[in-house]
């Protein structure tokens, strides 16, 4: 190599880059990949907790699904998915034999004559009531008769008319006020409680229960499955629901006496709230009477209202006294949904002269095949110790089959079930 490229290389060299990192540059970097390399560490084991903590609350919801101890209600058309315990739903029962033939429904013991034949002119069918009633859908004839055309779903089999009826609408029973027809009491002191009431004439002495199911008319199908139980059943409508006169209608041509809910205000108002009419103790007297107009003229044929589990309406005695009142003065009755707590209001309902009973037992307050036996079995119990027993069930499809399936064997237990009024009626002779 020629001595002049020797003495360049060198020089070559020095002007060359470096590619290398600074030495002074390492430890800011060591930091640096040491932190980064931490935090991907902690969001990977963040993610596989969350996904085992997901797949673990699945493995649960499909177990609870699948042994019974959770169930899905759709409120759109009351269906219930899930593992149900209780067998295929039963028909229901046939109507007991001890109940006052159809062609004398009025004439037992229980029922007084003067109470089954106002003076004024009566409705000749249930399908002709009052022309200043609010309008109804038209009945069949005796025999099979079909839904309402408003609610009838198209595999909706036809309800059976009643082997006991009851009385036809009767405009000698009510009377036109803003609201609307609203009932009274008739010139001869007849009332619309005792007068709508299922007759019914009790033989023997076996422990009675009666049995009112709530909150009815949201839900077609299991509307439907209430005007199909056994005709002492009492029912209740929401007075909210749609085409209410209909369905009401329905259950009374099945031979169900009615009742109407009545929405006071709840424990937790206002996290729930009773509805645009509802019954509230901070709105004032003539709020809560145009309110109560508005619900007794929804319908016609019913005998009285219910309250709810959890309303405290009732620990205001000055106002519940007044509904009281209002309802006696229209000869409604009044089914209560709790104990009262405040003595008050319980002596307001002892000393009174407004018919009313109080609930003993909510019947499905746990949604269950399970626990609902367990409830009707509570109340067997109590009517064997007092005689008498009142439950209140709610409108779900599980309460429906599980109430058909117990009224099916109710006589070989030693029981029998009853109108709610007719355990009103023995109170209030």
């Amino acid at each position: 190599m020629p001595m002049a490229l020797k003495d360049k290389i060198p020089k070559l060299a020095l002007k060359m880059p470096k590619f290398g990192i600074p030495k002074w540059k390492l430890p800011k970097l060591s930091a640096l990949l040491y932190w980064q390399a931490a935090l991907g560490t902690l969001i990977l084991l963040c993610l596989i907790l969350a996904i085992s903590i997901w797949l673990s609350g699945k493995r649960e919801t499909r177990d609870a699904f699948s042994d019974g101890r959770r169930l899905l209600i759709r409120l759109d058309n009351g269906a219930i998915e899930g593992k149900q315990e209780s067998a295929e739903p039963t028909p229901p029962a046939a109507q007991a034999k001890t109940e006052t033939p159809a062609s004398a429904p009025a004439q037992t013991p229980e029922h007084p004559a003067a109470d089954a034949a106002p003076t004024a002119p009566a409705v000749a069918a249930e399908s002709s009531p009052p022309a200043e009633a609010p309008p109804a859908a038209t009945s069949k004839p005796e025999g099979m008769v079909e839904l309402p055309a408003p609610l009838a779903a198209a595999d909706a089999g036809p309800v059976l008319a009643a082997t006991v009826p009851l009385a036809a609408v009767n405009p000698a029973l009510s009377e036109k006020a803003d609201a609307g027809m609203l009932p009274s009491i008739g010139n001869d002191g007849t009332k619309p409680w005792r007068y709508y009431a299922k007759p019914y004439e009790r033989k023997g002495s076996l422990p009675m229960i009666a049995i009112i199911v709530t909150g009815l008319g949201q839900s077609k199908a299991v509307s439907e499955s209430a005007a199909k139980l056994p005709e002492n059943f009492s029912l209740s409508f929401s007075p909210y629901a749609k085409d209410i006169a209909s369905w009401v209608k329905t259950a009374r041509i099945a031979g169900h006496e009615v009742f109407i809910d009545l929405p006071l205000e709840p424990a937790n108002y206002p996290a729930t709230d009773p509805g645009p009419y509802g019954l509230l103790t901070g709105k004032g007297q003539d709020n809560n009477d145009a309110h109560l107009q508005w619900i007794m003229a929804r319908t016609q044929g019913y005998t009285g209202f219910v309250t709810s589990q959890n309303e405290a309406f009732s620990s205001n005695a000055e106002l519940f006294k007044a509904l009281l009142q209002a309802l006696g003065n229209r000869g409604l009755m009044l089914v209560v949904g709790h104990e009262p707590a405040k003595s008050d209001t319980k002596q307001a309902l002892e000393t009174g002269t407004t018919a009313n009973i109080t609930a003993d037992v909510l019947i499905d307050e746990d949604l269950s095949a399970a626990a609902i036996r367990a409830r009707l079995t509570s109340l067997e119990q109590i009517a064997k110790t007092r005689g008498y027993a009142i439950g209140i069930a709610s409108a779900f499809p599980v309460t429906m089959q599980q109430l058909n399936d117990w009224a099916a064997k109710l006589p070989e237990e030693g029981f029998v079930l009853v109108p709610v009024t007719f355990i009103v009626h023995l109170r209030f002779s």
